[in-house]
């Protein structure tokens, strides 16, 4: 496995605590810029430590908690016979 940077092993730990953070946030904490954040979790993500998603990361994917159609389809009946 490739060498982590001390500031990846801090990412991890963030996410691990928290679940998900945001990039904005982890500038903040890091004193960097967006794109080195960026980088940061695009790597880490390519080794499979994460995921990415929109402006952030967490140890989840997003979609693996997704309902199916079948559950979807009793949520907000009357709203969605509005809408048709």
């Amino acid at each position: 496995m490739e060498k982590l940077l001390t500031r990846h092993n801090d990412i991890l730990k963030e996410i691990e605590e928290k679940d998900h953070v945001l990039v904005q946030d982890l500038c903040e904490k890091f004193n960097v810029s967006s794109v080195t954040i960026r980088k940061d979790l695009n790597y880490l993500e390519s080794l499979g430590l994460l995921f990415r998603n929109h402006g952030g990361a967490s140890k989840h994917v997003r979609y693996a908690y997704e309902k199916n159609v079948d559950e979807k389809e009793s949520i907000n009946v009357e709203a969605k016979q509005r809408i048709a």
